[in-house]
């Protein structure tokens, strides 16, 4: 035992303690499913999975919009010109409509 967690040895070259790893496994599982856990997991799961895939496309569309819009042009100037701090270029941004709502 180590921190209250069962430690299995295996070997995959020789199969050792392959077919008690996938039974403890099993057990996990079934337990987290007995319990809800497995549904609650599932769920933060998919919540980050969308949150992820959320950041991606947004960044992604915000970064194509740099190069061509104007406010974010400039702003984009000024930080790399050391005039305004990048914090206070995001919350320009994020405070513009216009910026935010393109397509």
């Amino acid at each position: 035992m180590l921190g209250g967690k069962s430690l299995l040895a295996t070997r995959a070259h020789t199969n050792e303690g392959i077919a008690e790893l996938y039974d403890t496994i099993g057990q996990h599982r079934q337990t987290l499913s007995e319990t809800g856990q497995l549904i609650v997991r599932r769920r933060q799961h998919r919540r980050q999975e969308l949150l992820a895939l959320l950041q991606q496309r947004l960044m992604a569309m915000l970064v194509a919009q740099l190069d061509q819009h104007e406010t974010l042009l400039k702003l984009n100037d000024q930080v790399q010109e050391g005039l305004v701090d990048p914090y206070s270029a995001v919350e320009q941004i994020l405070g513009r409509k216009d910026i935010l709502l393109w397509r």
